[in-house]
């Protein structure tokens, strides 16, 4: 009978644990966003993410996110303003109840704005880790890849890369 008590009570301990990790979260990060495409200069821009998503389970969540990359500086002087949203699935690797990295996937949209309104849907993808402060509150690393299509005449393909630090919140 002993047995059997101790049995459930390690059970209800082990599912209250995983439970915990389900859920909605809310977060922000802050970096510096680096396009790179011929049209483009190479400068390092301010980047900023307000980022909204649902944890499944311990190993798999979504999330949705709005992105400010700041503005680029184009060959010929003039500047344009760089932002998108993007759906990520993320892979999630807990190496305890504190540290754990992960792996996003997704689709984002990304456009350049100003007098050149150029945008591109494509995939997006990225990696990191998060360091938890306690139940709730979450720091974390990460390192983001977007597309973003050039100003005419070439119209090429851009590449927006993201390493940024985060604040997540678990509701």
């Amino acid at each position: 009978m002993k047995k059997t008590i101790a049995a459930l009570l390690l059970s209800t301990a082990a599912f209250s644990a995983f439970a915990a990790d389900e859920g909605f979260y809310i977060g922000a990060n802050a970096g510096q966003s680096r396009t790179d495409a011929f049209d483009l200069s190479t400068n390092t821009l301010s980047a900023f993410a307000v980022i909204g998503g649902y944890q499944f389970t311990r190993n798999i969540a979504a999330e949705i996110l709005w992105n400010d990359f700041g503005s680029a500086k184009l060959a010929n002087g003039t500047s344009a303003r760089i932002d998108g949203y993007s759906a990520k699935a993320v892979g999630i690797y807990p190496f305890d109840e504190t540290w754990s990295v992960f792996a996003k996937l997704g689709y984002a949209h990304a456009k350049m704005g100003g007098n050149l309104g150029t945008s591109k849907n494509d995939v997006t993808y990225g990696a990191g880790g998060q360091y938890n402060m306690n139940k709730n509150w979450g720091v974390n690393l990460n390192y983001d890849l977007y597309i973003v299509t050039g100003p005419a005449p070439r119209s090429q393909n851009a590449t927006t890369k993201v390493p940024s630090i985060g604040l997540a919140y678990k509701l």
